[in-house]
């Protein structure tokens, strides 16, 4: 089988030092290698047209990136693992996309969400708090009221967030996810099947402080 020549080269480097019984391909030489020579050489042969292959894609897809001008500083950077801080209640205006900065947490049932920097609320825009039975089964919850000038920033952030997911926190860990289909105005029902009453009010009365 003949090789091709704009190969040669690539071929008579993967030959020597493989087998040094091998010899450069060459018309007046072809005769004299045995069959088992033939068909090593057809092998290499094939590797070489891969190898080349290989090359002919890794520069196409750097010259790609050098067109269309693809650089990593251009790309979102990566949000921080740390996780966010342990506040008695706190609740942010998440994302399901990454973020420049901010926080990545899973919530109850193992979805992942990307947290900003700053919480939207915090235990110091709360007023009240009281333990309510929540749902045709009567999970426990708390029903939460928020300062009026609490209330109405919160009505304002959400108004631009609606479509999105918001994360309900206690001390770290996500306790509940709404996903907004309008501004959110007071009161917040926070629900949690795994709670039981009493935890509910020692939530309430340790944690909160209400």
């Amino acid at each position: 089988m003949p090789v091709c020549p704009a190969r040669e080269s690539s071929v008579n480097r993967l030959m020597f030092g493989a087998d040094d019984r091998l010899v450069r391909w060459s018309k007046n030489g072809a005769g004299s290698r045995s069959r088992a020579d033939r068909i090593r050489l057809q092998r290499l042969e094939w590797i070489a047209m891969n190898h080349d292959s290989r090359l002919a894609l890794i520069l196409l897809v750097a010259v790609f990136c050098v067109v269309s001008g693809c650089r990593r500083d251009v790309l979102p950077p990566d949000p921080t693992t740390e996780e966010p801080p342990a506040l008695p209640f706190s609740v942010y205006l998440a994302d399901r996309t990454p973020r420049p900065s901010g926080y990545v947490v899973e919530g109850p049932a193992g979805q992942k969400l990307y947290l900003p920097d700053e919480p939207a609320l915090t235990r110091a825009d709360l007023e009240s708090a009281r333990a309510v039975a929540v749902g045709v089964f009567g999970d426990p919850g708390m029903v939460l009221t928020l300062r009026p000038e609490s209330a109405q920033r919160f009505a304002n952030l959400t108004t631009e967030h609606v479509g999105k997911p918001i994360a309900v926190m206690m001390n770290g860990q996500v306790v509940q996810i709404w996903t907004l289909t309008q501004p959110m105005r007071q009161p917040l029902t926070v629900s949690r099947r795994e709670w039981t009453r009493q935890e509910v009010l020692r939530i309430i009365e340790e944690e909160l402080g209400l």
